[in-house]
């Protein structure tokens, strides 16, 4: 399987666009903080501003040379070494949000070499909560009741974190099966999984 990150500020402006389309559509906003439709004007003006921000790594994904979705990293804190990530699939071929996940959270530790990654998940995405405690293999979530107003609704969210000690005890090995099926390249360059598994 071959996996691409590439930063949507290197894209074309009908690339990002098309990953603008995949943000607006109502599968994926129904489970954000922000459920409002972007603009084209704010979203490629939000693309321009990464370019000068490094709290902030957004890429589309491509599977077997098809776009197919969103991982970014958020709130990234470089001297502390922490960090936020999320993750949306439009693509429904079987199997490719497990690929992705844990991709991505072996490109936070591995790669960016950080040494906590938290992830954020509105309590009604149940497929979400399922996903991150089954396939990434979270634990011990906490829940804050009524943490954000959505259109109008208080809205619990659930917290889950996994540091590198975690992740380097109880969750690589279990990984590398998945990760050995995988031909990863960002932004153009070649990544071998193995070297650090």
């Amino acid at each position: 399987m071959q996996i691409k990150f590439d930063n949507i500020t290197t894209l074309s402006k009908e690339e990002q666009l098309q990953v603008l389309d995949w943000r607006n559509s109502e599968n994926v906003r129904a489970n954000m903080l922000n459920q409002k439709i972007i603009s084209k004007e704010d979203h490629l003006a939000y693309c321009e501003k990464l370019k000068k921000i490094d709290s902030t790594i957004l890429y589309r994904v491509t599977v077997n040379g098809i776009p197919c979705g969103v991982v970014n990293f958020t709130d990234l804190d470089y001297k502390n070494k922490t960090g936020e990530y999320g993750l949306y699939v439009v693509d429904q071929r079987p199997g490719l949000g497990l690929y992705l996940g844990r991709l991505a959270v072996y490109y936070f530790f591995e790669i960016l070499r950080f040494t906590q990654l938290n992830i954020l998940v509105l309590s009604h995405n149940k497929n979400a909560i399922m996903f991150n405690e089954r396939i990434l293999l979270f634990r011990d979530p906490s829940i804050t009741e009524n943490e954000f107003t959505i259109e109008g609704k208080l809205c619990d969210a659930v917290h889950y974190s996994m540091r590198k000690s975690d992740w380097d005890e109880l969750v690589k090995e279990k990984y590398k099966r998945t990760l050995d099926a995988i031909e990863f390249t960002i932004d153009g360059k070649n990544k071998d999984l193995n070297e650090s598994l």
